[in-house]
């Protein structure tokens, strides 16, 4: 009998399933939303840099091109 109760208990134990710590999976949450932040920021940045460097560029490509039609 004890061969018998020996074996039940060794199926009936459950692994302790292991979590992670809600103030750690805060803090990589918190952590990740920064990083997609200072992104999309940068990212609009470089966008706002390249539509005004193609404003001057163009402003001085049609200045350019009146100086070389009046010649």
């Amino acid at each position: 009998m004890s061969l018998i109760a020996d074996l039940l208990s060794k199926i009936k134990q459950v692994k302790p399933e292991r979590d992670v710590l809600p103030g750690l999976r805060d803090a990589v949450f918190q952590a990740e939303a920064q990083r997609k932040t200072r992104r999309r920021l940068v990212i609009s940045l470089s966008l706002v840099l390249v539509i005004v460097a193609a404003g001057f560029g163009a402003v001085h490509l049609v200045g350019y091109m009146k100086e070389s039609l009046s010649v």
